[in-house]
């Protein structure tokens, strides 16, 4: 059964920071972004306990200033104890800031800009879009931070304009688990018949998808971790722990399956065995494939809806979507991997 959990707005919580800004605060705007940046992956006080500095780094928030730092100026800013020594978030903010030049030359201002889009979903979409570093929860924390309308988010809730704005179930759970039942079966199905059969292939084969299985339970304690409701230190939540889960289930698959697959290849050379039943062995490679191609279904369909919802194409979702777990179970359940 799917677990709901009422959705969090800005409106609703009076202890986030609200800015009132004129249609031309260019640099307050631009401040916001780059907090929005930065703040990815980290806690509030540790950005707002380096936030003082961060206005003589990037030069008082001039987008144009900020556009002309060389890789030298980077270089510098990195290396900087007084802000985050993060090189890709000071060099994400440079990016940006000639997004934001280009922004402003277009449409006046980056309010006129942020206001031009017939809904929220679609800015938070653009903004993904034109502006290096931000994913779904930094466009969505920048648009409410400087006054703008907002949809309801959590890690667990989607808002879909096809649903009438009703919170929807989230998907990834459910492909997670997808993804785990495919993997029990197709680990099953060769490790049985590798024992039946004796190849040594489908020996290490088994050994992979027990790995991929593994791996599966990981994804599932990164979607039940990263849903936490959020609290004083992670205002936003705590989806950015699915990203080290998902760090540690990559590392598995292909640290345990390659490290089985390694030792039965040389045991093969070194005491070859006589492989029977290759039709059996045939059979159970088909039975894997429908196991992972279910899997792969599954989770192409939810990165479908997702391109569908910012209205991106489906290559593209695939290479900007901020959910680790559905990109982790794309990686461990292509339909070439019986």
């Amino acid at each position: 059964m799917t677990r709901y959990r009422p959705a969090r707005t800005y409106h609703d919580d009076s202890t986030w920071p609200h800015l009132q800004l004129g249609p031309h605060d260019d640099r307050r705007y631009f401040e916001q972004l780059i907090k929005a940046i930065f703040q990815a992956g980290l806690s509030w006080p540790t950005i707002e306990s380096h936030w003082p500095a961060f206005s003589e780094v990037f030069h008082g928030f001039d987008p144009a200033e900020v556009a002309a730092m060389t890789e030298h100026d980077i270089d510098q800013a990195a290396q900087n104890p007084r802000i985050i020594r993060n090189r890709r978030k000071v060099h994400a903010a440079v990016t940006s800031a000639a997004g934001v030049n280009e922004v402003i030359a277009q449409y006046g201002s980056l309010d006129a800009y942020l206001r031009s889009f017939n809904s929220p979903e679609k800015a938070i979409a653009d903004l993904q879009h034109r502006f290096a570093g931000l994913g779904d929860y930094s466009a969505w924390w920048f648009m409410q931070s400087v006054g703008l309308p907002v949809p309801p988010t959590d890690r667990a809730l989607l808002v879909a304009t096809e649903s009438g704005g009703q919170a929807m179930p989230d998907d990834s759970m459910l492909t997670v688990l997808v993804s785990l039942g495919a993997g029990i079966g197709v680990a099953l199905a060769k490790a049985v018949t590798a024992v039946f059969t004796g190849s040594t292939a489908l020996a290490a084969e088994a050994a992979h998808s027990l790995a991929d299985t593994g791996n599966d339970l990981f994804l599932f304690v990164a979607q039940r971790r990263s849903s936490r409701s959020p609290d004083d230190q992670h205002p936003l939540g705590y989806g950015r722990e699915a990203y080290f889960w998902a760090l540690i289930a990559a590392l598995g698959v292909f640290v345990a399956g390659a490290a089985f697959s390694l030792r039965q290849g040389i045991e093969e050379l070194i005491h070859p065995s006589v492989t029977s039943s290759f039709g059996v062995a045939y059979i159970v490679l088909a039975i894997a494939t429908v196991f992972d191609l279910v899997s792969i279904r599954q989770s192409a369909g939810q990165l479908n809806r997702r391109a569908r919802r910012y209205n991106r194409e489906f290559l593209e979702e695939s290479r900007v979507t901020s959910d680790p777990t559905l990109r982790a179970v794309n990686l461990f359940h292509p339909p070439y991997a019986a």
